[in-house]
């Protein structure tokens, strides 16, 4: 079996338009799609707890990286330009998306 870590990231190099970046290991693969200001990973364990990672080391049996069941991502998108009709703040639409994603054999 071939495991091939990859990542998502969020690169603000242009300001006006923040953009989703796929890598494996440091090597970028490209751009995902762009507009989107702020991506979140929340890990959900067996035991209904949820942490930004698993810690194998804590001394007891909760919230290790075998207790993992599901994932929650959190994506604030926001509109290309500006719209002058929308009044609030810097005149851009914005939108957050939320999942819950739980494949199975995930510990695998």
């Amino acid at each position: 079996t071939r495991v091939t870590i990859r990542s998502i990231t969020v690169d603000r190099t242009d300001t006006a338009h923040p953009k989703l970046v796929k890598f494996r290991g440091s090597t970028s693969l490209g751009t995902i799609t762009e507009d989107i200001e702020n991506l979140q990973a929340t890990i959900v364990f067996e035991d209904g707890d949820t942490a930004a990672v698993a810690n194998d080391s804590d001394g007891d049996n909760s919230n290790d990286s075998m207790d993992l069941r599901a994932i929650k991502v959190r994506i604030s998108a926001r509109s290309s330009r500006a719209d002058s009709r929308y009044q609030e703040g810097d005149h851009y639409w914005r939108q957050e998306f939320a999942t819950m994603i739980a494949p199975r054999n995930i510990i695998y």
